[in-house]
């Protein structure tokens, strides 16, 4: 019996650590934002114009809380500015406040949530130089720089609040990439407007004769593009191989990748792209100047190629030099730039490979420390250290996923020691360690 509640409680722990997260997004600086299922926010990462909202401008390693509320619906990052929608349909804005991008018609930041105008109707938001914002109605709205004729007014001047993008009401998705916005009508139809690749557009035009056209994505300067067909299409800079079609040279044009038809979710990055195919697996290409690729290594490459052996990826998230991803469990992995602490696992160094974040006490993600008990790194390659602060640890135990005990090590009585564990799976374990104050369980991640 008594086994049987460990193996329950090791599960439930783990489902409610999986779900927790409802939506992500990583800024393009490096600082990530997040809402759980609860409608809390928490954010790590960069904070120089206070892009956290937690009312100060101090970076932060680890997961804070933004504020008390708790009716967060969806988040959404620029480079160094913050867009969230509540429950409500309301949309609020902090951080840099460049060229008035937080559309509150100043150019003053803003390290707290503050509302943009009264309006309750908006649906999705996309930033990065300017903003372009696609309300309930199927209208677009803009504001911020124009340096790139990005705000498709046909005007010369920034907007430091919402102005509205012609008269068409049948827009299904908007991307803001740094120096122009791609936009996606209900009828298939693709247009642009800005500057792509020395190429410029004041105003939306039609970017192909195509109507098949059926998401769209960008953040730096290239877009990607899926059509109903499962084929996966490109344009803009190629200097990193971002395009992925297996040349350095930049396009004005939509070019297919490869001939696969199939994919089903795409992402682009600053100068790299990731895209998911219909069995569930991750493929990326373009710069891994930090890791971005998540291949293990930083090399850039011009081909998709597939990350991993795991088949179960669903949802990519943004991100500028960081790739984020949800697998269909809804666990939340991150990965590439950690200069200012955006993976959250409290150290700058780069991630090359999938991080998992953890939701267990308030997204705490790695060195948890229990009752002054501490087991890292997490995730881990090989070795795993123990550090038990004013104890010695008499047993550890191993289990999988399921429950099973996989290995159980006796009569330690150390408080600083190391266990080689590389002949164990790649996976999620749960450590049961006891100490002369008690048992403590951790979850940790072999990579």
């Amino acid at each position: 019996m008594k086994k049987k509640f460990f193996t329950l409680l090791i599960f439930v722990n783990y489902l409610s650590n999986a779900q927790c997260l409802k939506s992500t997004s990583i800024g393009g600086y490096g600082y990530t934002i997040t809402v759980k299922n609860n409608g809390e926010m928490w954010g790590w990462g960069r904070n120089n114009e206070g892009e956290l909202g937690n009312g100060t401008n101090n970076s932060s390693l680890k997961p804070v809380k933004i504020n008390h509320n708790s009716d967060w619906s969806k988040i959404y990052t620029g480079e160094n500015s913050t867009y969230a929608l509540k429950e409500n349909g309301t949309l609020w804005s902090w951080g840099s406040n460049f060229s008035g991008i937080l559309g509150d018609g100043t150019n003053i930041d803003s390290n707290i949530p503050e509302q943009i105008g009264n309006e309750n109707n908006w649906k999705y938001i996309s930033a990065s130089s300017h903003v372009v914002a696609l309300k309930s109605d199927g209208t677009i709205w803009t504001w911020g720089d124009i340096s790139w004729n990005q705000l498709g007014d046909g005007t010369t001047n920034n907007s430091y609040v919402p102005i509205k993008v012609g008269n068409d009401n049948d827009w299904k998705k908007i991307e803001a990439f740094t120096s122009g916005t791609v936009a996606l009508k209900e009828n298939g139809s693709l247009y642009i407007w800005g500057t792509l690749v020395s190429t410029h557009y004041s105003v939306p035009t039609l970017l192909t004769s195509d109507h098949d056209w059926r998401d769209i994505s960008s953040v730096g300067m290239h877009i990607l593009a899926l059509k109903n067909d499962g084929s996966l299409w490109s344009l803009g800079d190629n200097q990193y191989g971002q395009l992925g079609n297996g040349t350095f040279t930049s396009s004005v044009i939509p070019l297919q990748i490869g001939s696969d038809k199939n994919w089903i979710e795409i992402q682009g990055l600053f100068a790299a792209s990731l895209a998911i195919k219909s069995d569930g697996s991750l493929w990326s290409w373009g710069s891994n100047m930090y890791g971005q690729l998540a291949l293990g290594d930083f090399i850039d490459r011009n081909m998709p190629t597939k990350v991993g052996s795991d088949n179960n990826w669903e949802k990519l998230i943004k991100g500028g030099d960081n790739g984020g991803a949800y697998k269909n469990n809804g666990q939340f992995y991150i990965w590439g730039n950690n200069i200012f602490g955006a993976i959250g696992n409290n150290s700058n160094q780069n991630q090359n490979t999938e991080f998992i974040i953890n939701c267990e006490n308030l997204l705490k993600v790695s060195s948890v420390e229990y009752n002054k008990l501490s087991i890292y790194p997490n995730p881990f390659f090989d070795k795993l250290t123990f550090k038990s602060h004013d104890n010695q640890v008499s047993t550890i135990k191993i289990f999988d996923i399921s429950g099973n005990l996989i290995l159980e090590i006796k009569n330690i009585n150390k408080s600083d020691f190391n266990i080689n564990l590389e002949s164990l799976t790649k996976g999620v374990y749960f450590i049961k360690t006891t100490t002369s104050k008690g048992e403590y369980l951790q979850k940790v991640i072999k990579e």
